[in-house]
């Protein structure tokens, strides 16, 4: 898309790292890419987090406004962590700020939108607190070929949708030079600072006088509050007006006053930009693409600025949100509706950090279709269910992951007051700890379903593109569905580890279950882990067990010393059943639970034991 990323495609610099043009398909396109070595000099924390940040705020459905970027796809993999967005980029603020052709009314148009970009996010939208980006700058700002402004980067936001977050005094002092705010530098040696929505306004200041005076304004130049800082070139632009550069000056003063509480609200800088003689006499800046940054607000359209200057105007379409065609946005509502209210009949079981529910949709162009809702509870911290959420959405995002039969499509998500949930398209029978105790799962279901788990593990298990195997780490039957003719589909990543999540940086996360012995809790992660936990289930699959006692004196047992099978009698009298395959599992059972890790096989070598008993 970069033509690798050749420096004709280099927009700029950001705070972490590096924007590209790209194009594909006759389509254009902009690329930010993060930069670890930059980024690990002087910001705690990781890109991969902010990625994932990035990727829920994009897709989140109250957050859509003309001056935020669209989303297109990303990119995560241990070479590249990259956003693409579906913009065309003219250039960035920054590369334009000492262009002789950058006109004055440009500038206004730029100035004015972007103060609208922040009034929209400093609204309180509904539950969301205001959010706050902390990393505002020229760099930043990303100019469509009509000098439409739009924010390409939210790597340090805070409020709104990300809950740990809301105490902004708890959060690294750190922003971009030049338009930080003074006061969050007062506690240096504790390096935080006390985030509020007129650090952006401060930031704000900043960028509207380098618009106005095409450089950075000295803290010596402050004082001169009545003096017009304009650059001396915009006076012989024949929309420029003394009057407005002297209000403008005047704001952008204000905006980056030391105290905060001198700095006027963004909802006064907007009623300032109004206020300017440019407003009364330039259409240009009331046009079809600026009139969205206007009315955009907490979602209700108020009266559009044109029925109250230029009634001429005819506002043929507002701005339209276009939603990804492959990942769908529900609300609650919708989830209601589609699980009957959440009703009894409709409940599968939990899983381990929440609830699975069966679904129906119901369309009149396609038809009927079945769904699987899983809910995390509200119990659990919100930023616990955001990012379980994210990970599932960039794991089921790839099509190179998901194009195994026992991982499911995901359809869409849900995040909404209290509720994160995904949906997936699924019609299932049950889930197999439903079906464990079941006279109708019959010998031949329970190995069929078992070499479809073994099969998911080793895709799983292969290591792809000098990336590390994915390990699951919480493989169990609650978290297994079966369909109509009893092939398994894995339906929670809540815990993976490994591959597009490199360097396994999230073990300390594992919560033991009955499927993961104490032991390896403690221990480093390995796929290993992952063989242990389908040993067990193996064993609940043959034994007709719900769940299994661990203890030394059964891991102890030799593979060659079994002289019972674990098959239970009623599986024995199967028509379909083979004393033969019984020792033969029962002994690779005894394999996969052994204590010691090394000592047990890998997948490939358990799908191949299983694919060699007579019965297959």
């Amino acid at each position: 898309m970069t033509d690798n990323f050749n420096i004709e495609n280099f927009i700029g610099n950001f705070l972490f790292g590096k924007l590209y043009r790209g194009f594909l398909h006759k389509q254009s396109f902009t690329i930010k890419i993060w930069d670890t070595p930059n980024l690990n000099e002087y910001m705690v924390g990781n890109h991969e987090l902010r990625l994932m940040d990035e990727l829920i705020m994009l897709r989140h459905e109250r957050l859509v406004h003309p001056g935020i970027v669209s989303l297109y796809g990303y990119c995560r993999d241990k070479e590249c962590i990259a956003v693409v967005y579906n913009l065309k980029c003219m250039n960035s603020l920054y590369n334009l700020l000492l262009k002789e052709d950058f006109t004055w009314v440009q500038r206004i148009k730029v100035a004015f939108a972007f103060a609208c970009i922040l009034k929209f996010l400093q609204a309180r939208l509904g539950d969301l607190d205001p959010f706050v980006i902390r990393n505002l700058a020229a760099e930043h700002v990303i100019l469509d070929e009509e000098y439409n402004p739009k924010l390409v980067d939210f790597s340090m936001i805070t409020g709104g949708i990300f809950p740990n977050r809301h105490v902004y005094s708890n959060q690294p002092a750190f922003g971009f030079t030049g338009y930080a705010d003074y006061e969050l530098f007062e506690d240096k040696p504790a390096q935080l600072a006390t985030w509020t929505k007129k650090c952006d306004v401060y930031a704000f200041g900043v960028m509207l006088l380098r618009l106005v005076s095409k450089r950075f304004i000295g803290e010596e130049e402050y004082d001169q509050i009545n003096k017009s800082l304009v650059h001396k070139s915009f006076h012989a632009d024949p929309c420029f007006y003394d009057v407005d550069g002297n209000k403008l000056s005047k704001l952008g003063v204000n905006c980056t006053s030391y105290s905060r509480k001198d700095r006027p609200s963004i909802m006064k800088i907007v009623k300032s930009f109004l206020q300017l003689r440019i407003f009364n006499n330039q259409n240009e800046l009331l046009n079809k693409k600026l009139i969205p940054y206007i009315i955009f607000d907490t979602g209700k359209i108020k009266t559009p600025l044109s029925d109250i200057r230029h009634r001429d105007i005819k506002i043929d379409k507002l701005f339209k949100y276009v939603h990804n065609n492959d990942i769908m946005r529900f609300t609650a509502r919708d989830l209601k509706e589609y699980t009957f209210n959440f009703s009894k009949r409709n409940y599968i079981g939990k899983f381990q950090f929440g609830k699975l529910f069966r679904g129906v949709y119901k369309s009149c162009v396609s038809g009927i279709h079945s769904l699987i809702v899983k809910i995390w509870d509200n119990d659990q911290n919100l930023q616990h269910n955001l990012l379980k959420l994210g990970d599932e959405m960039l794991f089921l995002h790839h099509e190179k992951y998901t194009c195994h039969p026992g991982m499911v499509r995901m359809w869409g998500y849900c995040i909404e007051d209290e509720k994160v949930a995904i949906v997936f398209i699924l019609k299932v029978k049950n889930s197999m700890h439903n079906l464990l105790l079941r006279d109708s799962f019959k010998w031949l279901h329970r190995i069929k379903a078992a070499c479809g788990v073994a099969s998911l593990l080793k895709f799983l298990h292969t290591a792809q593109n000098r990336m590390d195997p994915f390990i699951i780490r919480n493989v169990c039957p609650t978290h297994i569905l079966l369909d109509e003719e009893f092939n398994p589909k894995l339906v929670d990543f809540g815990m993976i580890v490994g591959g597009i999540f490199p360097s396994l940086e999230r073990q300390d996360q594992i919560e033991p279950t009955n499927y993961i012995i104490s032991k390896d809790i403690r221990d480093t992660c390995t796929t290993k882990d992952d063989v242990l936990s389908f040993g067990l289930l193996l064993q609940c699959l043959i034994s007709e067990k719900i769940k299994i006692e661990l203890n030394d004196s059964c891991l102890a047992i030799s593979s060659n010393a079994i002289k019972n099978t674990f098959v239970h009698p009623k599986l024995q009298i199967d028509p379909k059943y083979n004393d033969d395959d019984g020792q033969e599992i029962t002994r690779l059972v005894v394999q996969c639970v052994q204590p010691d890790s090394t000592c047990r096989p890998t997948m490939s070598e358990v799908l191949e034991v299983l694919q060699k008993l007579k019965m297959i």
